[in-house]
């Protein structure tokens, strides 16, 4: 006897085993029978393309890793990259890099900086070859996004930055204007001062002061009226 057991998965082991049912009864299963499917070309493409940079910081470097897929269907003998600068190029216009079957990163390099990239994995076994992976866009040398950008500030380059701005520059000449203003004030009132100062003591404009503090005296015009002198004085 026989049975043709269908829906099972390539390149799969399997386990049967047999018991006979008469009516009420059942015998005991049979010892247990292993045999696998045959593999088949993947069902399902690489997952998970994620993109590092080197740590070297080189704008025209990047390595590119992924997951295998999930349904291989037998042993990957091998991955195919493609990158291209455009997502709608021809497929005879995508660059081609092989990677064997045991790696899940490859290193590519000399790109050009803040050129957009794009990139699709693909992977192949004894049977042939699998689905392409989503396409994943890169700009090789472009700084991250802002969530996971260093914490690390250029205090040099802040610094030029922050005197460069225009609000910075209206602070700056705020501040040389009022410090104008204060000096002009400053020395108004030292000279109001010394103007009070001066009328207060008697000076007058053209009029010498003694050291005393008292004017010169005044003139008298002396009369001679028979040996008595009369002392007028003059006007």
């Amino acid at each position: 006897m026989e049975v043709v057991i269908e829906g099972l998965r390539p390149n799969t082991q399997y386990e049967f085993a047999v018991r006979v049912n008469a009516g009420k009864s059942s015998s005991m299963w049979s010892m247990t029978a292993v045999n696998s499917t045959a593999p088949a070309p993947p069902s399902s493409a690489p997952r998970d393309l994620t993109i590092m940079q080197p740590i070297d910081g080189d704008p025209q470097t990047l390595i590119l890793n992924w997951q295998p897929p999930k349904y291989a269907n037998g042993d990957i003998e091998e991955y195919l990259v493609y990158y291209a600068d455009r997502s709608d190029a021809p497929d005879k216009d995508w660059i081609l890099d092989g990677v064997k079957g045991d790696h899940l990163s490859i290193k590519l390099t000399n790109l050009l900086p803040r050129q957009t990239y794009f990139f699709k994995v693909q992977a192949r076994n004894i049977k042939g070859y699998g689905p392409l992976s989503p396409i994943l866009q890169f700009v090789p040398g472009a700084p991250p996004p802002r969530l996971f950008q260093s914490t690390d500030i250029d205090l040099e380059t802040s610094h030029l930055a922050l005197f460069s701005t225009p609000a910075y520059l209206a602070f700056m000449v705020a501040i040389f204007v009022l410090l104008i203003m204060l000096l002009i004030a400053a020395v108004w009132y030292v000279r109001s001062k010394n103007i009070k100062k001066s009328t207060a003591s008697g000076y007058m404009r053209g009029r010498k002061q003694l050291k005393n503090g008292k004017g010169p005296p005044d003139l008298w015009i002396n009369h001679h009226s028979g040996g008595h002198q009369i002392h007028e004085p003059a006007i």
